[in-house]
C-alpha cells in the first residue's frame, strides 16, 4: 500500500506557470525596484497581479505579458494581469459581492420605504 496521496485537487495550470515564473526568475532574477528613484518611476511599466499585487519581472506590452491571463476592464485604460482565468474569476467574485452593497434598495435614498 502507498503513502502517496491522490493529487486530483492541484490546479496544474497555476502549478505549470509557477514553475515558468521561477526558471526566470532564477534566470534573469527578480526587479529591484527599491534602489533607485528612475526605477521607482518605472514601477507601472511591469506586469502586476491585479488580485495578489504580486509585480512580475517582464514588462507590459513584451510577449512575455502573453503568459498571463489578461483582461480589459470596461471602465479602465490599462490591462489588468492574473496568474490564471480561475483566478480572475475568483477576483472578480469579490470584488462583486464587495460592490452589491453600494447598488442595495435600502442604500438608494428616495426609492424604498
Amino acid at each position: 500500500m502507498s503513502n502517496i496521496q491522490s493529487l486530483n485537487h492541484i490546479d496544474q495550470e497555476k502549478i505549470a506557470h509557477t514553475i515558468k515564473f521561477l526558471k526566470n526568475e532564477i534566470k534573469y532574477g527578480s526587479p529591484d525596484l527599491s534602489k533607485d528613484k528612475t526605477q521607482k518611476e518605472c514601477i507601472n511599466q511591469y506586469c502586476k497581479n491585479e488580485s495578489t499585487g504580486k509585480l512580475y519581472y517582464f514588462m507590459k506590452g513584451t510577449t512575455d505579458e502573453k503568459e498571463l491571463f489578461r483582461v480589459m476592464p470596461l471602465d479602465g485604460i490599462e490591462k489588468i494581469y492574473f496568474d490564471s482565468q480561475n483566478e480572475y474569476n475568483t477576483w472578480f467574485q469579490k470584488k462583486r459581492k464587495g460592490n452589491n452593497s453600494m447598488y442595495n434598495t435600502k442604500y438608494i435614498n428616495g426609492l424604498c420605504a
